[in-house]
């Protein structure tokens, strides 16, 4: 793998990872908003898994598939991955 695509591939598992900690930080919130049971905190729970939770772990796949996509062409490969 070329050095340039070596060090985009460990950009986006970077980026993976942070979303990964994105991710567990709504979890962990969503779970505590649902435990309280305030007023309208299972509304607020449900806003945060499904419209946050949902995208981050979807983007955090998309990355992840991309990531091995690139690391999958190995050195030499000029063909780029296909964006879904």
């Amino acid at each position: 793998m070329a050095d340039h695509a070596h060090v985009a591939v460990e950009q986006l598992e970077r980026i993976a990872r942070h979303l990964e900690i994105a991710h567990a930080g709504v979890a962990v919130a969503a779970a505590a908003l649902l435990r309280q049971r305030a007023e309208q905190d299972e509304e607020i729970a449900a806003v945060l898994r499904h419209c946050v939770g949902e995208r981050l772990f979807e983007q955090i796949e998309r990355i992840s598939e991309l990531a091995a996509a690139l690391r999958a062409q190995g050195p030499g490969s000029e063909r780029a991955p296909e964006p879904r």
